[in-house]
């Protein structure tokens, strides 16, 4: 199993920060960020007054009124979190953000790039601060809990130093993360830190609470199976359109529209996936631009949907110019709806559309199927079934349903 060395880049008072830098000026100097009736992030000198992340709004505002509250919203986080991703990025493609304010990083086998993981977090705390305007601590460790309980002291855990490093800390640290059954037996022995689960008799936990017990000393021990996945940049899909003539009028614009919407929904169908989030970009003589984005409350696939959210942000720009260029783009991908496909004969009564679109998706599968495991593992259905059928009909004649 490869051995991963992974990084956690904790941004400090990310939220606070962009709240202020979105009221400008006039930001006051305690700000506070709240999401679902709790303080999310305090600005620095907020927390320095006695307002901590994780308390009641409605107390908050009793203890600190000259405090300024403001809703999170998560989109305006992405933008300002995109270019310290795109940095991260830059030194390893395993970019994992948790949050736009923790992203996590695995730099095993980059050393011949650029340096030890002590070298690199050191870089990403002295670039990020001095490109972005951003605050951050890095931790490191062997595993993605170890990373996350060294990044808020900007810790660099050494290989094999895992169980030290967290045998003082608390098990409120796994908040979430232990059952309320098992929180309360530790409690009831007196078991607070990672220290005292190694120090408890082996086979305990596991005898008590089977795997649940197995995985909580594994942690303690500093063991967190938990890879980094690649989750950044985000995957998308690219469609280009060049302006033979340049469409003076929206009808015109029409068939440019329509070229990039079915060439969106083509993409998306072979995978089956739907995009929530879709741009327009225009071009036009000398190299300017102009673009507008729309993130639709459900992700759509279809060239239909995908023509009218192109002519909405169309009308949105309303070009002053015919463009020469069209660009679309749509992100936020997720999987579309499933489908259950038979491989025998039925749908007696579907219509022949029907049937042929099921056929279509049958032979679609089968030549993934027999792509991947070979043309001798896929067998007809129908043979299958008119082999077995003789036997299953006389073992229901002589046993019955």
């Amino acid at each position: 199993m490869r051995r991963q060395v992974i990084l956690c880049m904790q941004l400090e008072h990310f939220y606070a920060r962009v709240a202020c830098l979105q009221m400008g000026e006039a930001a006051p100097a305690r700000v506070a960020v709240t999401r679902e009736g709790r303080v999310l992030d305090a600005s620095p000198e907020a927390v320095a007054a006695g307002l901590r992340p994780g308390m009641r709004v409605r107390e908050a505002r009793r203890w600190f009124p000259d405090a300024t509250f403001v809703p999170a919203v998560d989109e305006v986080y992405l933008e300002y979190a995109r270019p310290i991703l795109d940095l991260c990025a830059s030194y390893t493609p395993l970019v994992d953000p948790e949050t736009p304010a923790r992203v996590f990083l695995d730099v095993a086998g980059c050393g011949a790039l650029y340096g030890s993981p002590e070298r690199v977090a050191g870089a990403l705390a002295r670039r990020i601060p001095q490109e972005t305007g951003f605050a951050c601590v890095v931790g490191c460790g062997r595993s993605r809990l170890v990373a996350a309980l060294a990044a808020p002291m900007g810790r660099l855990v050494p290989p094999g130093g895992e169980s030290e490093f967290l045998a003082p800390l608390p098990l409120s640290c796994l908040k979430g993360v232990l059952s309320r059954e098992m929180v309360e037996w530790l409690e009831l022995r007196g078991v607070a830190t990672f220290g005292a689960v190694c120090a408890l008799p082996p086979g305990m936990l596991w005898r008590r609470f089977g795997r649940e017990g197995e995985k909580l000393i594994q942690l303690a021990q500093g063991f967190d199976p938990t890879p980094v996945r690649p989750a950044y940049p985000p995957p998308r899909v690219d469609a280009r359109v060049e302006c033979e003539h340049p469409p003076e009028t929206e009808e015109a614009a029409g068939q440019y529209l329509a070229h990039l919407a079915f060439g969106i929904a083509n993409q998306l169908k072979v995978t089956r996936e739907q995009a929530r989030l879709h741009r327009l970009c225009l071009s036009f003589r000398e190299g300017e631009t102009a673009q507008a984005a729309v993130r639709l409350p459900a992700p759509v696939s279809s060239p239909r949907e995908l023509y009218q959210v192109l002519l909405r942000l169309f009308r949105k720009l309303s070009p002053q110019e015919p463009p020469l260029e069209m660009t679309a783009t749509a992100e936020e991908i997720t999987q579309g709806e499933a489908f259950q496909g038979s491989l025998f004969p039925e749908m007696e009564d579907a219509s022949a559309a029907a049937r042929r679109e099921r056929d279509r998706r049958l032979g679609h599968v089968l030549s993934l199927l027999a792509a991947r495991y070979g043309p001798a593992m896929v067998a007809p259905g129908c043979h299958l079934w008119t082999s077995r059928r003789p036997r299953f009909l006389d073992r229901v004649a002589r046993e019955g349903w």
